[in-house]
């Protein structure tokens, strides 16, 4: 009986992966796991967050991991496991070194693979940002109270609006206060998305059990040719009981 043997090594003691060894299929067959030496990633300067398909993400190892799987190319695995281990390089390059693991099935025996490759980190501006640093805001939260209504009271509403900003600025860049007016009779800020605008003023009318009173200003067209407002929410405090 003819016993099965590798035919670039001779080896009889190993599985066959199509005729031959593990270690000769694999030196033969490296496109099985295709992945860039370097992948390029932009970074944003001021608010430190990543481009990944698209959108300006907080730099997490989940989103790394969306950059390095977007490149990565398998071929013949079936049932595939992918594992992606990071390395933060230094500071002042702000580099990663990713090594990946796949593991999985090629002709019915069982196969790993390491790979490795340089996240490179490029600076730029993203463009929440580059909107927020020309004073760009789609709406104005303004706080009002009475005549009895203090600094101090106005000065603890302005920390809970920063802090409700903070929440939603993981969800929405644009979720920042651009710029902070006081008033005779309270406050009003100047916020980069009107959707966070508009979340915060429910939470603050709910606390306060108070409403809020919303008012739009056609500001022109983009270009696309659609109607572009600026909104105000409105929430006054309701004046202590005597």
């Amino acid at each position: 009986m003819n016993k099965k043997f590798c035919p670039k090594c001779g080896a009889t003691d190993k599985p066959l992966i199509k005729g031959f060894c593990l270690n000769c299929f694999l030196q033969d067959h490296p496109e099985i796991v295709q992945i860039d030496r370097e992948i390029e990633f932009e970074r944003c300067k001021k608010c430190g967050r990543i481009r990944v398909k698209g959108s300006w993400v907080e730099e997490r190892e989940e989103n790394l991991m969306e950059i390095v799987l977007s490149k990565l190319k398998l071929k013949e695995f079936s049932k595939p496991e992918i594992e992606i281990d990071f390395e933060w390089l230094d500071e002042a390059s702000g580099n990663y070194k990713a090594e990946i693991k796949v593991k999985g099935e090629i002709d019915n025996q069982k196969v790993e693979v390491k790979r490795e490759t340089l996240l490179k980190a490029k600076t730029v501006v993203c463009d929440p940002c580059m909107r927020l640093t020309s004073q760009y805001h789609e709406a104005i939260l303004q706080i009002r109270g009475g005549k009895e209504t203090a600094k101090k009271e106005f000065q603890d509403v302005l920390l809970q609006v920063n802090s409700l900003l903070a929440t939603e600025e993981k969800k929405d860049s644009l979720a920042k206060v651009v710029e902070l007016h006081w008033k005779k009779n309270g406050f009003d800020v100047w916020i980069g998305s009107k959707h966070a605008a508009k979340i915060v003023a429910e939470k603050l009318a709910k606390k306060f059990k108070s409403k809020v009173t919303v008012s739009s200003k056609l500001l022109g067209r983009d270009r696309e040719g659609r109607e572009k407002y600026r909104f105000t929410f409105c929430v006054r405090l309701k004046e202590k009981e005597k």
